[in-house]
């Protein structure tokens, strides 16, 4: 039979295994612009990258450039944009499976205040057909933002809309697994089982 405290151990070890597993980053570099004009690259309505499809009006990125000869905000890596503000952006798997949205980073197209209505709306639409919604409101920043997302599990789709003053999107990771006890945790919880099974 095998001993106790091997078992534990390599439980304590497949545990933090999964706990630092994460899943995959899109950072749209792999993306072949259809045209590009020295200052940004555009995509037409839609492109794939990591697998997924994301579909927009009139999809761009900034070349770093952009400050110079319009202005744009360049976020030094392929952050993507529709032009046309109030459209709806979209994301989904390329083979129509499910996925879990766990982050993704925004950012101001144009650097300076975007105003009070920057408020970008995403909506998570699950197998099941039931919807999962996360707001977030565009800080008067000019570099990327963070956005984590809670409950966007088990997607078909996510869409969200473009802001009045225009944001990009860039850093869209996907898949990332659930948190659990890493190995700090997991081999104090072994030798405590331990002690407890000496005093018996």
């Amino acid at each position: 039979m095998t001993p106790l405290l091997p078992r534990l151990a390599s439980l304590a070890v497949l545990t933090a295994l999964a706990g630092a597993a994460h899943g995959a980053l899109i950072d749209f570099e792999d993306v072949v612009p259809v045209d590009d004009y020295g200052y940004c690259r555009t995509y037409g309505g839609s492109l794939e990258s990591g697998g997924f499809v994301f579909s927009g009006d009139e999809l761009t990125s900034w070349e770093p450039s952009a400050p110079l000869y319009i202005g744009g905000n360049d976020t030094g890596s392929t952050a993507i944009f529709s032009q046309d503000a109030g459209a709806f952006l979209t994301m989904e798997r390329v083979d129509g499976g499910t996925f879990t949205l766990a982050r993704m980073d925004l950012a101001h197209v144009f650097p300076g205040p975007g105003g009070p209505d920057e408020v970008v709306t995403f909506v998570g639409v699950k197998a099941n057909g039931a919807e999962v919604t996360r707001r977030y409101a565009l800080r008067d920043d000019d570099g990327l933002q963070s956005i984590a997302f809670w409950g966007f599990s088990n997607l078909v789709s996510v869409r969200w809309n473009q802001t009045p003053a225009l944001h990009q999107f860039d850093n869209v990771r996907v898949d990332e697994a659930p948190i659990t006890p890493g190995p700090a945790a997991a081999v104090p919880f072994a030798l405590l089982f331990l002690r407890r099974r000496k005093r018996a």
